[in-house]
């Protein structure tokens, strides 16, 4: 077993405290889902979002290559 220096675990609360206090989303309140730009809470009710990302749509890697090709023809 890997022993680790009581140094080393302050270390790491310390960088993962900093880590934590930044904001996921700017825009987005974790305190309440319906505040903002968008409403994340009818997003989740909708099932528009993705199954482990708030705030992400749902697609496919086919559906974001196509997006993404039909942009750059319209520039």
């Amino acid at each position: 077993m890997h022993k680790v220096s009581k140094a080393q675990v302050h270390a790491w609360k310390a960088e993962l405290e900093d880590v934590l206090a930044q904001p996921l989303m700017s825009g987005f309140s974790a305190r309440y889902l319906t505040s903002g730009s968008v409403n994340y809470a009818d997003r989740l009710v909708n099932g528009d979002t993705h199954e482990a990302f708030l705030g992400i749509d749902a697609s496919s890697a086919l559906e974001d290559f196509r997006s993404n090709k039909k942009s750059k023809t319209v520039k």
